[in-house]
């Protein structure tokens, strides 16, 4: 290790990059370790005691499994390695062919930058439990990777009940979110999605983005509601006719130097319970009446918790 950080250092890295490249390197390689003990802490060696295996034996296979797997995680590591190198060296080409002049300086990149919220997150874990909260959140993590790489998007991480992304285009980036409700929408089992998109310079450091366009583009998430796309000025204007979007006003976001003109994605809007943010077909469990609108729950355990809510009055979904 140490001959090959001398190696990269004679190549005319600077020392503070070579730090930033070990720490993405062990932090990655950490949780890749603690993953793979982990799913099989939890889904071999947990379910041979359930089986009254005895502990030794158990011990016994699971050395056995790790001395058979070890040199094939290293070829598969070493493999996807190399495949997702040549995918970022493309990417880095056509960063100094297209964005010549980023208005963020050395070490910016042009980018849309997405998030997708949960809404009522916090309302279905303490009704249905952190168990089922964590599948939800599994089923979405699924569904968005799929679409994200069929738009050359990617996940940078997640925070949270919520995801961020990263996509070339703001077009891209659009019609990813479109996709994602859509999907959302046909799966009545998954709760509301709000997706916020702004785009400009983003520092990338350390394998995440950083900067004002991410802080502005997670404001703006926050401002949604479930079903729906927010987008910044700047996204509307780039979008041209790809895309019907519609004025949502001006807002003021915190961290903004000045007010935030938005606009909404024109899509179909979904009838979703308020409590958990399920979509709900025709008819209902239950419904109820409330200031002027008809609320529909996916249960009367839903209805019968936003009722008991401490100001149920003020519970009413915003359009």
């Amino acid at each position: 290790m140490l001959e090959g950080f001398k190696l990269i250092a004679g190549s005319g890295m600077p020392p503070e990059a070579t730090i930033e490249g070990a720490r993405v390197f062990g932090d990655t390689l950490r949780r890749l370790a603690e993953t793979l003990a982990r799913l099989v802490h939890v889904h071999v060696h947990e379910r041979l005691i359930e089986q009254g295996v005895p502990e030794e034996e158990v011990i016994r296979r699971i050395h056995g499994l790790q001395q058979a797997a070890l040199p094939l995680l290293d070829g598969i590591v070493e493999r996807v390695f190399h495949e997702h190198l040549l995918q970022a060296d493309i990417e880095d080409a056509h960063v100094h062919l297209v964005d010549t002049d980023v208005a963020g300086g050395r070490g910016s990149v042009e980018a849309a930058i997405v998030f997708i919220d949960v809404e009522s997150f916090t309302t279905l874990t303490e009704i249905k439990g952190d168990q089922a909260a964590i599948d939800v959140m599994s089923r979405i993590d699924t569904l968005v990777r799929s679409l994200a790489l069929e738009r050359d998007g990617k996940v940078v991480k997640a925070i949270g009940d919520a995801l961020m992304l990263a996509f070339r285009d703001v077009r891209s980036a659009v019609s990813f979110a479109s996709a994602v409700h859509d999907a959302a929408q046909r799966d009545p089992d998954l709760p509301g999605l709000r997706i916020g998109i702004h785009c400009g310079p983003a520092v990338y450091r350390a394998g995440d983005y950083v900067g004002t366009t991410v802080n502005l583009a997670s404001r703006v998430t926050g401002t949604g509601t479930a079903g729906q796309t927010v987008l910044t000025e700047a996204v509307a204007e780039r979008l041209g006719d790809a895309a019907s979007v519609e004025p949502l006003g001006v807002r003021v976001l915190r961290g903004a130097e000045r007010p935030v003109a938005l606009f909404r994605l024109r899509r179909h809007e979904e009838r979703r319970d308020p409590v958990c943010g399920r979509s709900i077909q025709a008819p209902p469990a239950a419904r109820l009446q409330r200031a002027g609108q008809e609320l529909w729950f996916c249960s009367e355990d839903c209805l019968r918790h936003f009722l008991a809510g401490p100001s149920a009055a003020d519970q009413v979904p915003r359009r």
